[in-house]
């Protein structure tokens, strides 16, 4: 069962095998549903009951904790990059299959993938093991890890908003005081009092010549004085244009993302060379295994439902769904 030990490097390392990794597989679940697993890592003495549940199951001279820690490394290396690449891909036909232990889809359905994913190449020819198991173990792991990215995103999308929100405010305040600055270039408030005084006419041309200089000036003073004003006009107007560009940009983000969930919940639809290999996997006897095949192919539907079903149950729910479907067929005649 096992395979033996070999040094490299001055280390020993060990060579595992499906079997192997299948008995290992299941301690960890043991381990974990025991409350031996916290935040995603086995304690210590999690490693000890394991290391004593596989002295026990395989014949293996000087296994380590050190040999279950690099295989529970390899293992969930593996199981990331297919989880990463195939998880919520089956509206896009792609399947594993429990009898290869390979990721399956169309030959176009590959093609079209591997034209922005050609990491996932070695998939189509490299098994992957117990993945059902795996995905039990390492699924919630991998969930986390999308959370806590979600998460970093929101507050950096958070903090954008609050900085805008600050630069308006400063923006706002700046409008304020420039708009009481301008209140008071002229005093509207004419006293009562003031009565126009006569002038003699060569005074009046003196006066209306020095009158026209402080007109001047003060047009001067006052587009001085605006100017400011009409910067910050400027500025508000821009960090307004930027924050609905920002507001559009995440309408949308938001759209697609719902269009993407849309099409990944699309429902499932099941090759003729599919149905086989699953019926293959209940162990039916010859005729009806033919018989349940072409009855399956004829009913998308059902197909549906007996695959909804867990592995060891899929068996008694077929032979129920195809009597009741004789049944119902006989009553329609």
């Amino acid at each position: 069962m096992s395979k033996k030990s070999k040094a490299v490097r001055g280390k020993e390392s060990l060579q595992w095998t499906p079997s192997m990794d299948a008995i290992f597989i299941e301690a960890m679940l043991y381990e974990e549903n025991q409350g031996n697993r916290c935040d995603g890592t086995f304690t210590s003495a999690s490693y000890t009951n394991m290391l004593d549940f596989l002295n026990r199951k395989l014949e293996i001279p000087n296994l380590k904790k050190e040999h279950l820690k690099n295989r529970l490394r390899t293992l969930k290396e593996n199981f990331r990059e297919c989880y990463d690449l195939f998880n919520n891909k089956s509206s896009l036909g792609f399947t594993w299959n429990p009898v290869t232990k390979l990721w399956t889809a169309e030959v176009e359905v590959w093609k079209t993938f591997l034209e922005s994913h050609p990491a996932a190449a070695r998939w189509m020819t490299k098994p992957i093991h117990n993945y059902d198991a795996l995905k039990e173990l390492f699924a919630n792991d991998r969930t986390t890890v999308e959370g806590i990215g979600n998460a970093k995103k929101k507050r950096k999308q958070s903090a954008e908003l609050n900085e805008n929100e600050v630069i308006v405010d400063e923006n706002d305040n700046l409008l304020c005081r420039n708009f009481i600055s301008s209140e008071h270039l002229v005093d509207l408030d004419v006293s009562e009092e003031d009565t126009p005084i006569p002038i003699p006419k060569g005074e009046a041309q003196s006066h209306s010549g020095a009158a026209s200089e402080e007109m001047k000036t003060g047009v001067s003073n006052t587009n001085t004085e605006e100017q400011p004003f009409l910067s910050a006009i400027e500025k508000f107007a821009n960090m307004i244009n930027e924050s609905n560009r920002q507001m559009i940009n995440a309408f949308t983000r938001a759209t697609e993302t719902m269009a993407n969930a849309i099409s990944s919940s699309q429902q499932r639809t099941y090759a003729p060379s599919e149905i086989y290999t699953e019926l293959l996997q209940m162990k039916l006897d010859q005729p009806f295994l033919d018989e349940a095949y072409f009855w399956l192919a004829d009913n998308e539907k059902m197909v549906r439902l007996l695959f909804g079903f867990p592995a060891e149950r899929r068996k008694d729910a077929l032979e129920r769904m195809m009597n009741k479907g004789k049944s119902c067929s006989k009553g329609t005649i």
